[in-house]
């Protein structure tokens, strides 16, 4: 069947559809069914798999419905559309979900089977890669909330996460991998590009914290096609999320300040950290920060925005200013508010230091390992942090520096208080920064600093 400037012909028995383009070049044999894994078992797919084709308005939609070794009932559905195609599955059942495997799944006796592709080069827009982020198609890619970039063999901590969408070349054309889900469906840490010769799969791993109790769909995953760059694919992307009214209207106005000039005082304290064989975190106090800020005023430069980094504080949870680093520092923010400049703080996303255990995420020995933004405890603690930092009663800082948003904790084993897990909690925490700094400042606060960094901590 042709559809827009593709054909698609479906392999009942093989469960999947070769998609050509008009000229007959092959691009893909997708596979028509997925593999939701659970803690206790793999999802494969037995004995026959029923499809069932119907033709709507120029497009093709296909329903694979499967048995399952860990569902009640699995269906698929599969839509070929002029410029895209979309595939969703939905399992009814008990579980608690470890991986879904989308384009992909596993089928007895054959074993896992993938897509079959000829893609011929792969972009993921989570660079893991010092020079480059291009890759060779066989390469795999990550995309996700946990990228820790001080930890060997890791390199991807740049984004947590980067839009949820990779791109690949085929033929004359780029094209997009993109989840479409709303941020409460995000409860996966990670999204993989999994390569194998002649094919590949997506992975999103969940890791056991998402529980289905009766029904569960999956994120759409939208393959969109004709795009003439990596750059256009994440712009068709967003494009996507907003047709699915799965991300908020764009309305908040930019204040001018916030592109304004910036020091931040992360390398002059790393720089001096070089010179004098120190780590940086200790340096930032009073007095060096006075003397960053007059040697740029040497130079005729004077910030309008001044970022105190890592570590002015006492504790990352409590976020109290450390007294033998700074005296007295709401009077030296007041001071640069005399001058015309703000000042943000640096906040350290998910560190349980200085935190009650009652607001942690835990371990199988019930030790802390990150802050838990679904605990009442985690609440209130950052509540009070927020209002203490950017309140007149307070420190009255202007905003903050987000990092550490990579360390977004992970592991199957690891206890927490709500249904949010992964991108979903990381985005939870972050919102209650948000909401929190704009009802103590709805006109001057700001978190257009948000990034995160490997440490040496």
């Amino acid at each position: 069947m042709k559809i827009g400037h593709y054909t698609v012909d479906v392999h009942p028995t093989k469960a999947h559809a070769d998609v050509r383009g008009v000229g007959g070049q092959p691009w893909f044999a997708l596979r028509l069914f997925a593999s939701l894994d659970t803690a206790t078992g793999y999802d494969e797919s037995y004995g026959g798999i029923d499809l069932e084709s119907v033709q709507e308005d120029g497009a093709l939609v296909v329903t694979a419905t499967a048995r399952s070794t860990v569902w009640e009932s699995r269906v698929t559905t599969t839509r070929f559309l002029a410029d895209r195609i979309e595939t969703q599955t939905t399992v009814t059942g008990k579980g608690r979900l470890t991986e879904t495997h989308l384009l992909g799944g596993r089928r007895t006796p054959r074993g896992f089977l993938p897509s079959g592709s000829h893609l011929r080069q792969a972009y993921s827009p989570n660079p893991d890669h010092p020079t480059r982020v291009l890759r060779d198609p066989l390469e795999p890619a990550t995309i996700g909330v946990c990228g820790e970039g001080g930890e060997p063999g890791i390199e991807r901590w740049l984004f947590s996460p980067a839009p949820w969408c990779f791109a690949a070349a085929l033929d004359d054309q780029w094209l997009g991998l993109s989840v479409v889900a709303p941020i409460a469906a995000q409860t996966f840490t990670s999204y993989q590009y999994l390569p194998v010769t002649g094919g590949f799969s997506l992975r999103l791993d969940y890791e056991g914290h998402t529980v289905v109790e009766g029904t569960f769909n999956t994120p759409t995953l939208v393959v969109h096609l004709g795009s003439e760059s990596p750059e256009a694919v994440l712009t068709r992307h967003r494009e996507l999320l907003d047709a699915h009214s799965v991300v908020p209207a764009r309305t908040t106005p930019a204040a001018d300040w916030w592109s304004g000039t910036i020091f931040c005082g992360w390398g002059a304290q790393s720089a001096l950290g070089a010179r004098t064989d120190q780590a940086p975190q200790p340096l930032a106090t009073q007095a060096n920060y006075d003397h960053f800020l007059g040697t740029l005023a040497d130079q005729g430069i004077v910030p309008e925005t001044v970022v105190i980094d890592d570590k002015w504080q006492s504790s990352y949870a409590t976020c109290r200013p450390d007294p033998t680093k700074w005296q007295d520092l709401k009077g030296w923010i007041a001071q640069r508010h005399a001058t015309g400049q703000r000042v943000l703080l640096w906040w350290k996303a998910w560190d349980e230091e200085g935190a009650p255990v009652e607001a942690c995420i835990t371990d199988a020995a019930g030790g802390p390992v990150g802050l838990d933004a679904d605990a009442p405890a985690c609440v209130e603690l950052i509540t009070d942090a927020v209002e203490y930092m950017l309140s007149a009663d307070g420190l009255d800082a202007d905003g903050f520096k987000v990092d550490f948003t990579a360390r977004t904790p992970s592991g199957s084993s690891l206890r927490h208080s709500g249904a949010r897990w992964g991108a979903a909690l990381l985005h939870e925490q972050l919102r209650l920064v948000y909401d929190s700094a704009k009802r103590v400042k709805p006109t001057r606060w700001s978190s257009h600093i948000l990034r995160t960094r490997p440490s040496s901590t």
